[in-house]
C-alpha cells in the first residue's frame, strides 16, 4: 500500500469504496475510501464511470475502458492525430453523456509550450471514430448542463443546445467593465467552470474570485474585496520594454505588484511602496513572450488588475 500524495488531476468512482486518481505520480486506486492505495502501472488520465459501469479514461490518443477496475485497459479509438511529429497528445477534460456520446477536449503541445490542432471531439459509436464539433479550441472543461445543454469554457463559456454541432456565447455576467474600467475580463482567466440544475454558471478564475453567469457579481467577497475607487492608466499600451503605472487611490504602505499572464499564471511578483494616494511607478518588464497579461495590484484583501499587451 502506498499513501496518495500530491496534486490529484483527475478522479473517478464506482460505487461506494472503489476510486481511482491520477497524480503526477502515477494512477492510484483503492478498495477502502483511501485509507489505503496502490499504484497502477498505467498513464491513463480523465477518468470517468460510464452507465454501463465500466471505466473510462484517456491513454495517449486514444479512449480506453476497462471492466476490472483499471487493471488492465482496452483501447477503443484514436481521438486526433498531428502533423507534427514532435508534437505530444495533451488532454483537458473528458465527458460521457447519459445517452452515451462523448466529448473530449484535445490539442497537442509542441515544444514551445503552444497548442496545435486542438478540438472538442465527439464520439457517438463508443469511442470508435471522432470528429471535431468545434475546432481551434481548447477548453478545461466540458459540462452537461441544464437541459442536457453542453457548456465549454475555451474563451468565456460557450454552450450548445444540439450536442456540439453549434456552439454560442453564454457570458451573462461574466465581464464586468464597471469594475475594472476596461471592456471586460480577459476570457482566458476561468480555469473553472459548473452549471447549476437551473442552469445558472459559475466561473472559478485565476486570482479574481469566483463569478456567478447571471447576477454578474463575485461571490468570494469575504476572501477577496474589489476595488472600485480605484484610478489606474498604463502607458505605453502595448509596451516593449517599461510601462508607467499611474496608481490613485487610498491604499498606504507596502503594495504588491504581480504580472500574470493569460493562463492565470504570475510571472512576476514584487513589492512596491505607495506612500502617497497617487503615485507613478516606473515598471521595467520582465522577459516574456509576447501577448496579452494582467497587471494586478494587492493590499490585504483588495485587489485591482488591469490589461496590458506586451510587444
Amino acid at each position: 500500500t502506498t499513501t496518495l500524495e500530491g496534486q490529484v488531476h483527475s478522479m473517478a468512482t464506482l460505487g461506494d469504496q472503489f476510486a481511482i486518481a491520477q497524480t503526477d505520480d502515477g494512477v492510484f486506486r483503492t478498495f477502502d475510501n483511501w485509507n489505503t492505495s496502490e499504484l497502477l502501472l498505467t498513464d491513463v488520465h480523465a477518468f470517468q464511470e460510464g452507465d454501463d459501469g465500466k471505466l473510462y479514461a484517456l491513454r495517449g490518443v486514444s479512449l480506453v475502458v476497462s471492466d476490472d477496475f483499471g487493471t488492465s485497459w482496452n483501447t477503443l479509438g484514436t481521438i486526433s492525430t498531428s502533423s507534427d511529429a514532435n508534437a505530444s497528445f495533451s488532454m483537458r477534460d473528458l465527458l460521457i453523456t447519459s445517452d452515451g456520446m462523448i466529448l473530449v477536449s484535445a490539442g497537442f503541445s509542441l515544444a514551445n509550450g503552444t497548442i496545435t490542432d486542438a478540438a472538442v471531439f465527439r464520439s457517438q459509436d463508443q469511442g470508435q471514430s471522432w470528429v471535431p464539433v468545434i475546432e481551434g479550441v481548447f477548453p478545461n472543461h466540458i459540462i452537461s448542463g441544464a437541459e442536457g445543454k453542453l457548456y465549454i469554457n475555451p474563451d468565456g463559456v460557450l454552450v450548445s443546445s444540439d450536442n456540439g454541432d453549434t456552439w454560442t456565447s453564454r457570458n451573462d455576467g461574466l465581464v464586468f467593465a464597471d469594475i475594472y474600467g476596461i471592456n471586460g475580463i480577459q476570457p482566458a482567466s476561468y480555469p473553472t467552470m459548473t452549471i447549476t440544475e437551473s442552469g445558472k454558471i459559475f466561473a472559478g478564475s485565476a486570482g479574481f474570485g469566483v463569478f456567478s453567469g447571471k447576477t454578474g457579481i463575485v461571490s468570494n467577497q469575504s476572501t477577496v474585496q474589489l476595488h472600485a475607487q480605484t484610478e489606474m492608466e498604463l502607458y505605453p499600451n502595448p509596451a516593449i520594454e517599461q510601462v508607467q503605472i499611474e496608481f490613485s487611490n487610498d491604499w498606504n504602505g507596502e503594495v504588491q505588484l504581480q504580472l500574470i499572464d493569460i493562463r492565470g499564471q504570475v510571472v512576476d511578483n514584487r513589492l512596491i511602496q505607495k506612500p502617497a494616494k497617487s503615485i507613478t511607478y516606473s515598471y521595467l518588464l520582465p522577459t516574456v513572450p509576447t501577448g496579452q497579461y494582467w497587471i494586478r495590484f494587492m493590499h490585504g484583501n483588495q485587489i485591482i488588475a488591469r490589461p496590458l499587451v506586451i510587444r
